[in-house]
């Protein structure tokens, strides 16, 4: 299995090469934040933590090499640097978007709802939102949404 510290490390160096300046802080910031709501959101239930850990920091390998189907491109690339993923990590990846996904497991839940949930920090709101008001306004609402429906579907 692999430790939340080999993702973390493994994430960060990737990320390095592929992200710059702010998009390299942004884009670890909302995986930090990925990770702090899975442990918030798993308070008091029967999961895995590790595991919650360890899809937070890999669930967005594949936005090094793209954005639509970044779920699948993840797997692949945390397959091909630690082997067969375990089960619960695969689901939480392959499946925390939010187009058609139904992760099966509780902690594939927890990771879609966090996935929303982090990038309603202020400090993500606002920097997308002195570039273009209208589109983080608009992406605020839209987030909002889906976050609502995951939470009707899924519980919290």
């Amino acid at each position: 299995m692999i430790t939340p510290v080999q993702a973390e490390k493994f994430t960060r160096e990737l990320y390095a090469k592929h992200f710059k300046g702010d998009d390299l802080s942004w884009s670890l910031l909302h995986l930090q934040n990925v990770a702090n709501c899975c442990k918030l959101l798993a308070e008091g239930k029967d999961v895995d933590n590790d595991a919650l850990t360890v899809s937070a920091w890999l669930h967005d390998l594949g936005r090094t090499q793209v954005d639509e189907g970044h779920a699948q491109v993840s797997v692949e690339i945390a397959e091909k640097e630690f082997g067969k993923l375990d089960p619960i990590v695969k689901d939480c990846i392959a499946h925390h978007g939010s187009k058609n996904e139904t992760p099966t497991t509780e902690e594939g839940k927890i990771i879609q709802i966090a996935d929303k949930l982090s990038v309603l920090d202020p400090r993500l709101f606002i920097r997308e939102a002195r570039e273009d008001k209208e589109k983080a306004v608009k992406r605020l609402h839209k987030t909002a949404d889906k976050l609502a429906e995951l939470i009707e579907k899924n519980g919290i």
